[in-house]
């Protein structure tokens, strides 16, 4: 949470005009309740009192914003809206925007009186006021979740708390490299880094629905990247929904992004051993390809399009180059945001910047995708120095990237079609519109409202189970059998494999012993760091504690594992040329260089089913 330390520190934007009482100097003043009382006075007055009234003898929000405009020049963004008010006297259509065109000309006289009497306010003055409210109330919000965190005796305790990255972010990104490779790959090799991402976004599904921690990380990263906080064309956001008033909604579209995205590698999966078994067939092959070729895009679409949601909220730079449509509605009955003007113009003088903005334009195709995630790799980067989530779908986003690359001449995989080879893209299409956003058919504010509150004992276990049985209800199975069941209908011939029932359930359930992927080896000798880092990654039954990434990056080394850094925050640790350790891992570089909280359990689970890897593995060298 944002403070100043002083009050009307410029470096902090509009913030510090629009509500520059919060700051150090005010908040932590000795013998001062000036946080307490301004909690007390917009928690328990309504939206009109506080527009007309201040507490403690100061200015109201009306007055206080005439004066900020008149002593240091506010102006809202968007100040073109010459004969349009804001009403804000009464509760029930408080912050309605009303055009005096509208207005019946024997009803202009009494609009007038009504501005005189401060009951409208200008558009432009009207939206200042409003973002004045906003930005109070979100901020005494994180204060109160802040509170009960750090004084909870109940709740999950190994949610990591955000910190300012300092240099370590700037040695990470700068060794990010993107090794153009001229020679094909093998395409059993490929087919291997299918299932293993497949393995890996399962394990992922798997945390959130027994972590509960992981649960509200995830269902954070939604909750506060929800379009419709975007502004649209005319500067108007849609604060309501930065309450928790649609929270059913994002928890379900953290599940269901989970539960996706494991269903498509593992779509892609299927075909490639169809492929490989079909290589010769002149009529099946062409028939793969294509559907090979139309998943990979969509799966690419579908990672950028949840990077972008990252950066166009918040505090993020890029923020203020996104603008929603109004009135405009995906398939899947998602708000259409857009990137204003054109990234290329002089104004976008941060390379690095104009890289991010350039990886979310649907013009940008994934062989453009490459140089620009390149060129984001060379450079010192510091863009999401607050945001551990858009580092995460950065790493989708390369993830996919990568594999498209490597792909495309091993298989010489055709264009992308709009036509041919669509099944299941346009029935996964259809399937996510039938699903999305049940938020007004199921309620879950009891058990995730507030969003701390998934952190409290049992809270997210009972979240799950009511909306499953809410999806069970609504469509007559699970969330991942609907998966399956695609899958199963998409294949265009070719043997099934039989279904496994706990595949895409989203329950909680109690977590079966991971059983390794080989039979466990001798012990390994190795140094007193090294056993270090390992005892304390898998001894760990929690999602709890942190490992610094060079610490087990050296490790890894010592274990003559070779680390290939590709896309972004993506790292391949490739084995040794050992026959009882075959398969490569890949992995998420933290933007802090930090392990910690849920992502920590999900390396040592990841570790252990591919290696065999425990606490009984490693040794001290004599």
């Amino acid at each position: 949470m944002a403070v100043d330390r002083r009050p009307f520190n410029s470096r902090n934007g509009v913030a510090h005009v629009i509500a520059p009482e919060w700051n150090l100097r005010h908040i932590t003043k000795p013998d001062s309740d000036f946080p307490l009382d301004m909690l007390h006075f917009r928690a328990t007055n309504p939206l009109t009192r506080q527009y007309l009234d201040g507490f403690g003898g100061r200015l109201d929000d009306h007055q206080y914003i005439r004066k900020q405009m008149y002593t240091c020049g506010l102006r809202f963004a968007n100040a073109n809206r010459h004969g349009s008010y804001i009403l804000f006297s009464t509760d029930a259509e408080y912050g309605r925007e009303v055009k005096a065109s509208s207005i019946r000309a024997e009803e202009l006289e009494s609009l007038d009186r009504a501005i005189r009497a401060g009951n409208y306010a200008s558009a432009s003055t009207g939206q200042l006021i409003l973002q004045r409210q906003i930005y109070l109330l979100r901020l005494l919000i994180m204060m109160v979740d802040d509170i009960l965190w750090l004084g909870s005796t109940t709740r999950a305790k190994s949610v990591p708390k955000p910190t300012k990255l300092g240099t370590e972010v700037v040695h990470a990104i700068s060794k990010l490299t993107v090794k153009q490779r001229r020679l094909k790959q093998p395409f059993p090799g490929l087919v291997d880094s299918v299932h293993d991402q497949k393995a890996a976004l399962e394990e992922r599904l798997s945390l959130i629905t027994t972590e509960p921690t992981a649960l509200h990380d995830v269902v954070g990263q939604f909750h506060f990247t929800q379009p419709e906080l975007v502004a649209d064309e005319h500067g108007r956001g849609l604060p309501v929904t930065y309450t928790d008033k649609y929270i059913s909604g994002t928890v379900f579209e953290a599940l269901h992004n989970s539960v996706q995205a494991a269903a498509v590698w593992g779509y892609l999966g299927r075909l490639l051993e169809l492929l490989g078994a079909r290589f010769e067939d002149n009529v099946y092959k062409p028939i793969l390809l294509q559907e090979i070729s139309n998943v990979c895009h969509f799966e690419y679409a579908r990672t950028q399009q949840l990077f972008k949601r990252q950066l166009q909220t918040g505090d993020c730079a890029a923020a203020k180059w996104f603008e929603r449509v109004s009135n405009d509605y995906d398939k899947s009955g998602n708000a259409h945001v857009t990137i204003k003007g054109n990234p290329e113009e002089p104004t976008v003088q941060d390379p690095e910047l104009l890289y991010i903005l350039r990886l979310c334009q649907l013009e940008t195709t994934p062989a453009k995708a490459v140089d620009w995630l390149k060129k984001l790799g060379d450079l010192q980067t510091e863009m999401f120095d607050e945001e551990d989530h858009n580092w995460e779908f950065l790493f989708d986003l390369a993830i996919i990237t990568s594999f498209i690359r490597d792909l495309s001449p091993t298989i010489s995989m055709p264009a992308l079609s709009r036509k041919k080879g669509r099944m299941f893209v346009s029935r996964s299409e259809g399937l996510a519109a039938e699903l999305n956003k049940p938020t007004d058919l199921v309620d879950l504010s009891d058990f995730a409202s507030p969003l701390g509150n998934l952190l409290e004992p049992g809270m997210a276990e009972s979240a799950l189970r009511k909306l499953n049985g809410f999806i069970v209800e609504r469509t007559g199975t699970k969330l991942g059998f609907l998966y399956q069941d695609l899958i199963s209908d998409c294949l265009p011939g070719g043997p099934r494999k039989p279904i496994q029932a706990a595949q895409g359930e989203i329950i909680p359930h109690a977590p079966s012993p991971i059983e390794p992927a080989t039979p466990p080896a001798k012990p390994l000798r190795v140094s007193r760091s090294t056993l270090d880092v390992f005892m304390g990654l898998f001894q760990r039954s929690e999602a709890r504690g942190s490992l610094d990434w060079t610490s087990f990056e050296a490790a890894m080394t010592e274990l003559k594992f070779s680390v290939i850094p590709k896309f972004g925050p993506v790292y391949t640790f490739s084995p040794p040329d050992d026959p009882a350790v075959k398969r490569s891992v890949t992995v998420h570089r933290p933007h802090k260089s930090e392990l910690a909280g849920y992502p920590l359990l999900f390396l040592a689970n990841r570790l252990k089913r591919v290696y065999g890897w425990g606490e009984t593995t490693f040794v001290l060298e004599k």
